[in-house]
């Protein structure tokens, strides 16, 4: 293929794998909505008491700083964040979310931003920047790779599900921010 102007000529082949699509995830995905107003106990409720009284404290047991959605290790030399997602599906019968991790050395972030001024001061863990910032998914770190969401719903057990992300970044999320930080040069 050979552009000039904008513009193609010749041919080309376009080689495209894709993935076999989970047909529980394309229900929920593809499912009618549940108003807030249509239960009396919006899960977005439970999901915000499973953060605040649960994750939360646990996560500041573990060394991280912060609330809600957004944490981060002390380092004056690095951003060291875990963030909590929720799925942009989710309604007031189900949440599902998942942990996102990013660590960029704090001189670099500045030196990006300086190239790109639309950066936020902070880098968010959710989003993807490209090197030098190392993001990764919590589901990604397990011994068998997968993209990891926690389902939440008013009949969860919710104590399992705090464990088992408590868990997660604890064995998995912790380490891999703490070897990104040595590979950074961040301590």
């Amino acid at each position: 293929m050979r552009v000039t102007d904008g513009s193609f000529s010749g041919t080309s082949t376009v080689t495209a794998t894709v993935a076999a699509v989970d047909p529980d995830w394309l229900e929920w995905r593809t499912r009618e909505k549940t108003p807030a107003s249509a239960v009396s106990v919006p899960v977005q409720a439970v999901y915000n008491d499973l953060v605040k009284e649960r994750l939360s404290p646990a996560f500041r047991r573990l060394g991280f700083t912060g609330s809600g959605s957004r944490y981060s290790l002390k380092s004056d030399s690095c951003w060291a964040l875990l963030g909590l997602q929720k799925s942009a599906y989710s309604d007031a019968r189900e949440v599902q979310f998942t942990a996102n991790l990013l660590v960029v050395a704090r001189a670099a972030w500045s030196a990006m931003r300086a190239e790109r001024t639309y950066l936020p001061e902070r880098p968010s863990p959710s989003t993807k920047y490209g090197p030098p910032a190392a993001i990764q998914r919590i589901g990604r770190l397990l011994p068998d790779p997968a993209d990891l969401w926690w389902r939440l719903t008013t009949d969860s057990d919710i104590s399992a599900v705090a464990e088992d992300a408590l868990n997660k970044v604890r064995d998995y999320g912790l380490p891999w921010l703490q070897q990104q930080m040595r590979l950074q040069d961040c301590y």
